[in-house]
């Protein structure tokens, strides 16, 4: 699987860190059968799995997107072993896994096809903007289900006609 699938990305996170997939599962505590899966599959993580990476110091973003800096630290460097990478997790694991969650819900409800490219780069941006807004983790949890609201608003509104239309 290549590098620029979500398994690939996987695969190189494991590696960097000189594990076999079963090392790996009982260090991340990950089924193995999971790690299988998506490393040779492609199947997309579920959110407890990427709440799992992002603990061990690993960036969501990048696992589903393949964008920007593999490590939640940037001064992180491949030679640091899994229990360093542990130690300075900078994502709030439990929202990330809720925003995606709620957007993958969303979209299933919806019946609207979302890649798992797509549903990464949305849950950061959204990731993000509950982030900045509120450091309060009872108030993020209820900005989820506000986040969830306007996007389906967002969805299901009729698209917008064209303003510049040529005036005669």
């Amino acid at each position: 699987m290549a590098e620029g699938s979500i398994g690939g990305r996987l695969r190189v996170i494991r590696e960097s860190q000189s594990l076999s997939q079963a090392e790996w599962a009982l260090k991340a505590d990950i089924g193995l059968a999971t790690i299988k899966k998506i490393e040779t599959s492609g199947n997309v993580p579920s959110g407890e799995t990427l709440l799992k990476y992002a603990r061990a110091g690993f960036s969501p973003g990048w696992i589903l997107t393949g964008a920007g800096n593999m490590y939640l630290d940037d001064a992180a460097a491949p030679d640091h072993d899994f229990h360093s990478l542990r130690r300075g997790t900078a994502i709030d694991g439990e929202l990330m896994g809720r925003v995606v969650d709620a957007i993958a819900r969303l979209y299933r409800e919806l019946a609207i096809s979302l890649s798992p490219v797509d549903l990464g780069r949305l849950s950061a941006e959204k990731y993000e903007e509950i982030a900045a807004a509120s450091s309060d983790p009872a108030e993020r949890m209820a900005m989820v289900k506000l986040m969830a609201v306007q996007l389906r608003k967002e969805l299901l509104a009729p698209p917008q006609a064209d303003a510049r239309k040529d005036r005669a």
